[in-house]
This record gives structure tokens, C-alpha cells and sequence, in this order.
């Protein structure tokens, strides 16, 4: 007895067909390549995670080198554009303040979208004078820096501008 109720579709001998022929996908599958990219995506979300994870966790043990900052903003530059910034919030929150020069890995990568610069610049100004002076000191060394000029005001105002440009 087949059911009316239109909550419960009868299911039908007919397939979807696309243009050029063949089956097409229902509205709940997804195309295998579509699978594959998502899973791809995922994949490096959970590589950038995981390495933030491993940083929050090793805490005031370990030092920061420059290898592990180009290893992090390399895995921070390949997370799909869609997820960067629930990925560098997340970053944000949990990296201790000793690892903090992985995230001015990414504040210093001006490939990155001025959105994601903006998060990054904004959380290290929140951070301990000894933790965000030396960061802004080298934002300010770059004049094409998308936050060199709230950077050039803070250390001007702070009495940290560098002597010779002062005057300026």
C-alpha cells in the first residue's frame, strides 16, 4: 500500500539524466571528485590542527626555530581559503604566548588575505609588552606591511618608534 504522506517520497524507477546523457547524481550524492576534494581539504585541516595541537601542548619546553615557523605557515597557506579563518582563530586561542612567533609566521606572510592579517595583527597586540614588541618592531621595518601604519602609531605613541624615525 503505497503512502501519500508527503514526508515519505515512494521511491521511483526512474533516474535523473543529464544532458549529455547518462545518470546524474541525486540531490543527496556527491560526485566522487567532489569527495576526493573534500577530503583533500579536510585532510589539511587536520594537518594544520594537528600541528597546532602539538604547539599549544609543548608549551614553554620548546623553542620556537625558523624551520618550525616556515613548516607552520607552509601548512597554514595550504588550508582551503573557506576554512582559513576558523583555522586561525583556532590558532589564536591555543598557541601559548612562548610559541607566538608561529602565528607572526603568518601576520608576516602578506600572501594572506588582509582579513587573516588583520585577526593575527589584533590577537599579538593583545598579547604581553615582551611577546608583541619585537613583533611589531619587525612589521614596522616593512612599509608594505597592510598594518605598518597602526604599527608605525603604537610605537610612536609608546615611545618605541625607532630614534630615526621620529622625525619623520
Amino acid at each position: 500500500m503505497a503512502s501519500n504522506d508527503s514526508r515519505f517520497p515512494e521511491a521511483s524507477d526512474k533516474k535523473e539524466t543529464n544532458p549529455g546523457g547518462g545518470e546524474s547524481p541525486g540531490p543527496t550524492q556527491e560526485r566522487p571528485e567532489e569527495e576526493d576534494k573534500e577530503s583533500d581539504e579536510e585532510q589539511r585541516v587536520e594537518k594544520f590542527d594537528s600541528a597546532v595541537d602539538k604547539w599549544m601542548e609543548s608549551g614553554k619546553g620548546k623553542v620556537v626555530t625558523m624551520a618550525d615557523v616556515d613548516a607552520f605557515r607552509e601548512l597554514f597557506r595550504k588550508v582551503p581559503k573557506a576554512r582559513k579563518e576558523e583555522c586561525v582563530h583556532r590558532a589564536l586561542n591555543l598557541i601559548p604566548d612562548d610559541n607566538v612567533m608561529l602565528l607572526a609566521g603568518i601576520l608576516f606572510d602578506k600572501e594572506q588575505d588582509k582579513e587573516i592579517l588583520n585577526l593575527v595583527y589584533n590577537d599579538i597586540l593583545n598579547r604581553d609588552e615582551d611577546v608583541k614588541k619585537p613583533i611589531l618592531k619587525e612589521v614596522f621595518k616593512d612599509r608594505e606591511h597592510p598594518n605598518w601604519a597602526d604599527t608605525a602609531w603604537i610605537l610612536e605613541v609608546t615611545g618605541e618608534l625607532p630614534a630615526n624615525e621620529q622625525d619623520k
